[in-house]
């Protein structure tokens, strides 16, 4: 087209003026509306052009702007994919790609919230963060624990296990416990601010449960503050048929009269404790300093929460996972229902082990021991 754009002529102005191509343009956009003259129409010589162009100088411009050719269609939305670093048996970085869903996707899910408000305790003061907020954190957690996971296989997992399900089954569902944390009121509003080695936990017991009578029957995962000191030092797991929060609290207290080579009781030695069974060096606060609340947990004899988390409202519970737990061995847990809730909680446990400090948290257990994560307990 000899005149496409007027403000950028494709030819030079000399060109326009000795062929005539401006008195061409005049008549074109007041004879025709489309972009291009008809085929086979004649100009003629300049008389002839400057003629008709007198005779349309008072016309109005008929050719219009033509519309922009539509964007293309966006790319399809596809669940992301996270590469995590599984070594495996002989390998020192077996990357292995995991693919799940968003965290924004389960804050935004209405149904899955519903599970998780109704069925899942810990919660003590509602989040109050818009959902767009909420989702956009959600996915601030999963990316730091995405980065804290392999931080941890590298550190605490035995070289021959990097390779356990459990790793894998760990990283599909940071996503979905990433969301729950948020729901929970756990963890602090602003991730940029959290380095690698901070607690992602908000400091405040104020949002979180403490274990007292009418929930020590709860299990899942628990957690241990410092009140002397004023943080956050372990997550811890109950799980099993005759076990939950409260028991586990009085085998603390029990091994903590005699720490041996714990670090957990050395660090957190009962009143009662025998001078000599730990080191005053070592000694951050009595066990009786420490209070326990809930992380995430459940009540086993709620029909509703345990079909909830076994089936597939709450959890995606993939064949080769499925297969994996089939073949393990968990205390009190025969059934299939018994082990995916044993799953759970080691989930549970595992993910805010992640979140404590680096220097607050003394743990060195990688997690998931029955599911085979941990095979040297000497």
């Amino acid at each position: 087209m000899y005149f496409s754009d007027m403000n950028h002529p494709p030819h030079s102005l000399d060109e326009m003026i000795t062929n005539n191509l401006w008195l061409q343009a005049f008549i074109h956009t007041r004879s025709w509306g489309s972009s291009k003259a008809p085929p086979g129409t004649k100009w003629g010589d300049k008389n002839a052009l400057v003629a008709r162009a007198h005779a349309l100088r008072a016309g109005p411009v008929l050719v219009e702007e033509e519309a922009p050719a539509p964007p293309p269609p966006p790319p399809p939305v596809v669940a992301p994919v996270v590469v995590v670093a599984l070594p495996g048996p002989g390998t020192d970085a077996a990357h292995v790609p995991v693919a799940r869903k968003a965290a924004s996707e389960y804050i935004r899910n209405g149904i899955w919230r519903s599970h998780v408000e109704a069925y899942i305790k810990g919660n003590k003061q509602p989040c109050m963060l818009s959902m767009d907020d909420q989702a956009s954190l959600a996915g601030d957690v999963a990316r730091q624990l995405d980065q804290r996971l392999t931080r941890h296989i590298q550190t605490k997992v035995e070289q021959p296990n990097r390779g356990n399900f459990s790793l894998r089954f760990t990283s599909e569902m940071i996503p979905l416990v990433a969301a729950m944390t948020v729901m929970m009121n756990h963890v602090k509003k602003d991730m940029s601010c959290v380095s690698l080695v901070d607690s992602m936990l908000k400091a405040s017991t104020n949002f979180f449960c403490e274990v007292n009578g009418s929930n020590s029957t709860t299990e899942g995962c628990y957690l241990y503050f410092d009140m002397e000191n004023g943080v956050w030092i372990r997550s811890g797991k109950a799980c099993g048929q005759g076990t939950d929060f409260g028991k586990r609290h009085e085998q603390h207290h029990k091994a903590a009269l005699d720490p041996k080579t714990n670090a957990f009781y050395l660090r957190n030695p009962a009143r009662a404790c025998v001078g000599s069974k730990y080191s005053p060096q070592l000694k951050k606060c009595d066990f009786e300093d420490l209070r326990q609340f809930i992380g995430l947990g459940f009540d086993r004899h709620d029909v509703a929460a345990v079909q909830s988390i076994c089936g597939d409202e709450m959890f995606d519970w993939k064949q080769d996972v499925l297969e994996e737990i089939s073949k393990r061995s968990f205390s009190s847990s025969p059934t299939l229902k018994d082990k995916k809730l044993q799953m759970v909680s080691f989930l549970f446990e595992l993910v805010y082990d992640l979140m404590l400090s680096s220097a607050d948290n003394i743990s060195e257990s990688p997690g998931f021991e029955s599911a085979g994560l941990r095979t040297n307990f000497s």
